[in-house]
């Protein structure tokens, strides 16, 4: 009986730890960000978020399962300083300079099937909220944390 005990309890802990272990997994994809204003309003800030292979990709897309938290990765070195300023509103030495770097999101941004297929979100009614983001600037990447609604 105290043999069965002790297992038991084990495979109770290892089930928890497994399933502890699926709930805090960040999910990650490449994707092409449009924020040339043609997808929107005409305005700075992100306008939309595609799928794409690596090579054609501009950043990528992560999501913190546990805390439903996006935030898009933007690598630098595949932006022109026209993209930058469509995206930010001012060119990267500018936005360098400020603490306060924000994107605006000017349209709610739905999430194509295969982007919640790629993060793994269920929840085919999530979107990108619009309004400010806030963003984080380093020598070679845009960090921009998404809110989701």
């Amino acid at each position: 009986m105290r043999t069965w005990l002790i297992l038991s309890i084990g495979l109770l802990m290892t089930s928890f730890f497994v399933n502890a272990q699926k709930v805090s997994q960040t999910f990650e994809t490449t994707i092409v960000a449009n924020f040339d204003g043609l997808h929107c309003d005409g305005k700075n800030g992100l306008c939309s978020l595609e799928g794409a292979e690596k090579q054609l990709s501009n950043g990528i897309l992560l999501y913190d399962e546990k805390n439903t938290e996006l935030s898009l990765k933007i690598d630098l070195s595949k932006l022109s300083n026209s993209q930058v300023i469509q995206l930010l509103g001012q060119n990267i030495e500018e936005a360098r300079q400020q603490t306060d770097t924000a994107v605006e999101i000017s349209n709610q941004i739905d999430l194509t099937p295969q982007l919640r297929s790629l993060l793994h979100i269920s929840d085919a009614s999530l979107r990108i909220a619009e309004g400010i983001s806030p963003a984080i600037i380093s020598e070679s990447h845009i960090i921009i944390r998404l809110t989701l609604q």
